[in-house]
């Protein structure tokens, strides 16, 4: 075996499982390792050798989650969410990965410099994250805390009506009225594909729970 071949040899919680063939020729090789928390992922020898990395990332995490005591938190789980949506690559988060929307290195490896900017820039627990500009990533100069209406608002696909004279998101007044939201979205796109004018009264009007069928009415 060559001095050079350390497969299973384990360096911090990554075990070396083989070589990564995409690296033969080049001067500086990559191994997979599997880490303790069973991801599996591609290390330079010079950087597992110097101690340089010691796991996938996960080492990261759970240092912070040790020090700053706030794990459970909903700011927490918002920064949380907002590092598995870009990068894991699951269905869920799918969109994300594909449009290469990514969390600025400040806040993908601590929590507490994404909390320190949550705390000046007017966070507070009725506000929900969100982007700036919706191209780019999560970063502090492309953030901001705005209310769940805002967030929904601001999406390509919201439905907006005229409700008490001002522009809102139909799914929010639906919320806000206790009324089903397929009913009004149903009721919206069958106004709109007759070209007649929506409003709020035939949006929202009674449902009507008993229905006769045309064929059993009386003539």
């Amino acid at each position: 075996m060559s001095k050079y071949d350390i497969t299973g040899q384990t360096f911090g919680y990554l075990t070396v499982l083989r070589r990564d063939e995409s690296s033969i020729g080049q001067r500086n090789s990559k191994w997979f390792c599997q880490c303790r928390c069973e991801k599996v992922t591609s290390v330079a020898r010079c950087s597992l050798v110097s101690g340089h990395t010691v796991s996938c990332g996960c080492k990261i995490y759970e240092s912070h989650n040790r020090t700053h005591g706030m794990t459970g938190t909903r700011i927490h789980s918002i920064w949380a969410a907002m590092n598995n949506r870009c990068r894991n690559g699951h269905a869920k988060s799918k969109t994300y990965t594909e449009r290469g929307i990514t969390v600025c290195e400040e806040w993908q490896n601590d929590f507490m410099a994404f909390y320190s900017w949550a705390m000046d820039n007017g966070y507070s627990d009725n506000l929900t994250i969100d982007r700036i500009d919706n191209d780019n990533g999560y970063s502090p100069d492309n953030c901001r805390w705005i209310t769940i209406e805002a967030q929904q608002a601001n999406k390509s696909n919201t439905v907006k009506i005229l409700y008490n004279g001002k522009e809102r998101c139909l799914r929010t007044v639906c919320e806000e009225l206790n009324f089903p939201y397929k009913t009004a979205h149903r009721r919206y796109q069958r106004m709109s594909r007759r070209g007649e004018s929506i409003t709020s009264e035939k949006l929202f009007e009674p449902i009507h729970t008993e229905k006769i069928s045309f064929r059993f009415r009386h003539p």
